[in-house]
């Protein structure tokens, strides 16, 4: 499921900076910029919006100089092109 949503997502925004933090089963996808995928469930972070991933993320943003992100799911379909302008 989240191979084929990054893969729609590049898709709609083929020009975005994507960045796929996660858990668990590593996915296989290309169509992101940077990956951190770790293999240990990080139970603390289940059901609180992934605090530890989700600022690993960002700090990965912050250090290549993007002011703005968009944090979202990585099993949900975008169905906007440019995403990043709404």
């Amino acid at each position: 499921m989240i191979e084929y949503c990054v893969k729609h997502t590049r898709h709609n925004n083929p020009d975005a900076y994507i960045i796929l933090v996660g858990h668990g089963v590593s996915p296989s996808t290309n169509d992101c910029d940077y990956v951190y995928w770790q293999d240990e469930i990080i139970e603390s972070d289940l059901g609180r919006g992934h605090p530890m991933l989700s600022n690993i993320g960002i700090d990965h943003a912050t250090k290549m100089g993007f002011t703005h992100a968009l944090k979202c799911t990585s099993y949900g379909v975008y169905l906007h092109n440019n995403l990043l302008s709404y």
